[in-house]
């Protein structure tokens, strides 16, 4: 029988054991007999036999009583029919496996099988499965079973069916357990155990015993003595084929001394006249010695493989426990491993979440961060104005001297557009302050979100061996994200390097117009000074000296010394402006302010 017939496994399965084709082993472990010596005799004389084919019968014996007395005789027919349904059922799994593994699915393999079934070549099943599946389900004009029509058990039950109505359509006097044989030993082929039938009934027909001796024609038919049987049987009929050669030479002697002819011979007087037929019979003995002894020392052959055979099933049981307490903790580890995978999912997907949430916070700030810098632009185009508005003053200055009069009141002009410009530039100092404080929590925000960044680049390679494709997609957008910062990184660099050069650019530009204003103090002073007489005789319009009025204000009296100075050019009301501004260095000589003392002079 084929190895895809599931029905009997070879004894060389087991280590140690070399294959001897001529036994098998059962599902309950029974040995079968592959071909057995009369087989072979009566293939021998009928011409060979068909390839595959069955067990043949022996002489004067028909292939059922044959069947009856070979070991498959102990097979009750529930165990035969068994035994076809699971031949079929591992020729089907088969053909699924081998159809699965050429890229089909189980459904369709399995209907594929179904619909294609060929019932008087079962082995042929696969490849018209295959064909009928390479053809886009077409079939090749087959008539189509539909796949929901009944499971995979009831198409084993009706191809069993239907193979046993094709054996016994060709030979309806063939019984069921008979026919189920025939399918077992021909390999579930319907055609080929047709023809085993028919070459067993040519070589019954054509076999016959040996014939009678001419001279023996009025004794008994002597025994027919068939060494080419099996050895179990040879070695229960050994006794019994003493017995009747003995008695057939006893009837040979008897039937010699009646008859006539042989009595006129001479009495035997030597050894060589001893009958032909005693040397027959002490050659048969010597012969059936020999083959008793060959036969016994073959069943203590076959007692020792029962005994490894036993042996090496305990051996193959215990293997397979083994791997079955492999295989629970296998399954277990899986189990385990499976839940940790869930686990390692369910954080991957939580820092998905905060590493998201972490991206939406970064955007705020980045925009937050536009918004300061558009803020600084407003306060870079002020300052711009008022660069224009000091060249303008400078231009108007340089013009002042043309003449006193305009030069007094530009003066006063100038004066106040200087605390203008002190007062603006207080404001953008504040405001310039106020973005920097802004910039540097930015900053600071930029360095936890970095921080809360690396973190969560830490948790990400963690789960690099759960995540490799989204770990990618990380790692490509968080090298995005450090090219913007470090894009947002330079721009702020310049943009502070550049606000720290217009600053010092503005204090420089603010302290040469203070050095101007001095200038033109001092120049309006000489011209006070050329004009004393008149300035001592007629006093000023607003009722204050000019040497006595306050150079922020160009109206109130001067009443407040700094000290370590001394210097005393200010008013009160002035003075408390000047001290609430911060500003705590001398108008005149910009020495830093240590104390402010009031004088109270005749008038006050």
């Amino acid at each position: 029988m084929s190895s895809s017939s599931g029905i009997a496994c070879s004894c060389d399965a087991i280590p140690g054991e070399k294959s001897k084709g001529k036994w098998k082993l059962g599902e309950n472990g029974t040995r079968l007999r592959k071909r057995d010596d009369r087989s072979r005799e009566l293939e021998d004389r009928s011409g060979g036999g068909e390839a595959g084919g069955i067990s043949r019968g022996v002489d004067g014996v028909s292939w059922c009583q044959y069947r009856e007395s070979s070991d498959w005789g102990e097979y009750t027919e529930a165990q035969l029919e068994n035994l076809v349904l699971e031949s079929i059922k591992v020729t089907i799994e088969t053909g699924v496996r081998k159809l699965v593994a050429m890229g089909y699915s189980t459904e369709e393999a399995t209907d594929a099988i179904v619909t294609s079934g060929n019932y008087v070549r079962f082995s042929a099943t696969i490849e018209i499965a295959e064909g009928h599946l390479k053809k886009g389900g077409g079939g090749g004009g087959r008539k189509k079973v539909p796949a929901g029509e009944f499971t995979v058990e009831e198409f084993e039950r009706l191809a069993l069916a239907k193979m046993i109505g094709a054996v016994r359509s060709d030979r309806p006097s063939l019984s069921r357990p008979d026919a189920l044989w025939c399918l077992l030993v021909s390999d579930l082929d319907v055609v080929a155990a047709i023809k085993d039938l028919e070459s067993i009934d040519n070589a019954l027909s054509s076999s016959s015993s040996y014939p009678a001796s001419p001279h023996l024609s009025s004794t008994p038919q002597r025994p027919t003595c068939d060494f080419s049987s099996d050895d179990e049987d040879e070695l229960d009929m050994n006794e019994e084929l003493r017995t009747e050669c003995l008695s057939a030479c006893t009837e040979l002697s008897l039937a010699l001394t009646a008859d006539p002819k042989y009595l006129k011979l001479k009495p035997v007087t030597s050894e060589s006249d001893i009958p032909r037929g005693i040397d027959v019979v002490n050659r048969l003995f010597e012969s059936l010695d020999s083959k008793s002894k060959a036969i016994k020392e073959l069943e203590e052959k076959v007692t020792d493989l029962d005994r490894q055979l036993e042996e090496r099933t305990e051996w193959a049981r215990a293997k397979v426990l083994q791997a079955a307490q492999r295989l629970s903790k296998d399954i277990n580890e899986l189990k385990k491993l499976r839940a940790e995978r869930e686990e390692a999912f369910r954080a991957s997907e939580s820092n998905t979440k905060k590493y998201l949430e972490l991206e939406s916070s970064f955007q705020k700030l980045t925009s937050q961060l536009d918004q300061a810098k558009v803020g600084f632009q407003k306060v870079e185009a002020v300052n711009a104005e008022l660069r224009a508005e000091l060249e303008a003053t400078k231009l108007s200055a340089s013009e002042s001297f043309e003449s006193s009069v305009k030069a007094s009141k530009q003066e006063r002009k100038l004066l106040k557009t200087a605390q203008n410009w002190e007062k603006q530039r207080a404001k953008l100092q504040e405001e310039l302050s106020t973005e920097r404080r802004k910039l540097s929590k930015l900053q600071e925000q930029m360095a936890q979100t970095k921080e809360i960044q690396h973190q969560a680049e830490d948790r990400s390679r963690q789960d690099k061996k759960a995540k490799d494709e989204a770990l990618f997609r990380l790692e490509a957008e968080k090298l995005a994200r450090e090219k913007a910062e470090a894009a947002a990184k330079q721009r702020v660099e310049r943009i502070q390097r550049k606000s720290e050069a217009d600053l010092r650019a503005h204090r420089d530009e603010i302290h040469k117009l203070e050095q101007e204003v001095c200038k033109l103090k001092f120049g309006a002073s000489e011209l006070s000074l050329l004009d004393l007489s008149e300035q001592d005789a007629m006093p000023m319009a607003w009722g204050v000296r000019r040497d006595r009025e306050c150079v922020m204000c160009l109206c109130e009296e001067i009443s407040v010394v700094f000290l370590p100075c001394a210097h005393q050019v200010v008013c009160v009301k002035c003075n408390d402006l000047h001290e609430r501004k911060g500003m705590a260095e001398c108008p005149s000589c910009r020495t830093r302010i240590q104390q402010r003392v009031r004088v109270y002079n005749g008038a006050n």
